[in-house]
């Protein structure tokens, strides 16, 4: 049972009064917690939680400012999506090599001048960003759990085409071109 912050509904927040497993295995747990709502009804509540120690999102730029996005299929939404390369973190591998494996696991691309951007909190795993100027790729073949079809180095207004066109819905990858853009601003 993961140790978690329970809420107070007298602060206006959801409150836990018990934390029920629904599922688990080795990546996920899904709770339906028993909950006490802000105006003191009681419930139940869906909860999501990574059993990852933490996760990595690779913000990959050339020298001029493109950005690595991969064609990955995701499991979940059933579909081809665009995205930065992520993973989640293994015990005893610090955040940046597990960031440097991943880069190089899903799209064979090595970096140098890695940056900690900041830490994100999704379902309750820390996320480390980083960001990474592309070196060299060595060819390579992603791993056989990983579905991703192809990598591409876009400019900002390439990215923006494919978020217009529907491509891109993962909130990492839409949080990475907005930092790309607001570098581009300053």
């Amino acid at each position: 049972m993961v140790n978690v912050y329970k809420g107070d509904h007298r602060l206006g927040e959801i409150e836990i009064i018990e934390q029920v497993t629904v599922f688990e295995n080795s990546y996920a747990t899904l709770y339906n917690d028993k909950v006490r709502f802000p105006g003191g009804e009681t419930g139940n509540y869906l909860r999501f939680w990574w059993n990852a120690p933490y996760g990595v999102i690779i913000f990959a730029t050339t020298p001029t400012g493109q950005l690595l996005l991969i064609r990955n299929f995701r499991h979940e939404d059933r579909n081809w999506q665009w995205e930065v390369p992520k993973g989640f973190g293994e015990p005893g591998v610090s955040p940046q090599a597990c960031a440097a494996k991943e880069l190089s696991e899903e799209t064979g691309y090595q970096g140098e001048d890695w940056q900690s951007i900041h830490v994100l909190q999704s379902h309750g795993t820390p996320t480390h960003l980083f960001k990474a100027t592309i070196k060299a790729q060595n060819p390579s073949a992603p791993e056989v759990s990983e579905a991703i079809a192809q990598e591409k180095l876009l400019s900002l207004a390439e990215c923006k085409e494919l978020i217009a066109a529907g491509e891109v819905h993962d909130p990492t990858t839409l949080y990475a071109i907005s930092l790309l853009e607001l570098q581009a601003l300053s």
